[in-house]
């Protein structure tokens, strides 16, 4: 971050991806001093094709680390201030007043591709959620040609929904939920945030 406060005033597109690196010994020396003292040992192993501490304990100290240097990045480019900033946030951590905001657009690459770049993403991700409105709003009267052109299936595809309706399932829970609560549960594989998931039907 040392020198870069002419980068961040003349940016108007922050690309933030990835976690930042942080000491080793930094973490197991604040694990030590808080749970030094638990009756189960403090376990260092990691997970190191997804990156993360096996220990929940440790895994804890390391993100409340890494969210206080991320939150300090995003403060910087000033978005409290300046109306023209924008930062593309790449991460699997929820960041308190930040990623929870009304006003932070969560998306996954296909709302990216979709877009073709920023300039059409509010555009692209308002319109995949009002069609999860409609989605939701659906009920067992709605016709199986509403129901093809909402979700983009088959009429097999729209009658199998029809009779799950009516069943009293409920349909898919809203996107934006969904990445809450991947963040919210403490889910560590940044992957299933980069990938489209799996769930959502395609426009």
């Amino acid at each position: 971050m040392d020198g870069l406060d002419a980068a961040f005033e003349d940016t108007h597109v922050l690309w933030i991806v990835g976690t930042p690196e942080l000491p080793q010994e930094l973490i197991w020396q604040r694990a030590q001093i808080l749970f030094g003292n638990d009756k189960k040992p403090l376990s260092y192993e990691e997970d190191i094709e997804f990156g993360y501490y096996k220990d929940e304990r440790i895994q804890s100290v390391y993100e409340q680390n890494v969210i206080a240097k991320l939150s300090r990045i995003v403060r910087r480019a000033k978005l409290d201030q300046l109306s023209n900033k924008k930062v593309m946030l790449v991460s699997s951590l929820a960041m308190p007043q930040i990623t929870d905001r009304p006003e932070t657009l969560l998306f996954d690459w296909e709302d990216f591709e979709v877009a073709g770049g920023l300039d059409k993403l509010p555009e692209v991700i308002a319109t995949r959620e009002g069609f999860e409105t409609e989605r939701d709003n659906l009920t067992v009267e709605s016709s199986r040609e509403k129901v093809e052109y909402i979700l983009g299936c088959s009429s097999r595809q729209a009658n199998r929904v029809l009779q799950k309706l009516r069943g009293g399932a409920p349909l898919r829970i809203p996107f934006r939920e969904q990445i809450l609560s991947l963040l919210a549960d403490g889910e560590k594989k940044q992957l299933n945030l980069l990938k489209p998931l799996k769930d959502i039907q395609k426009r």
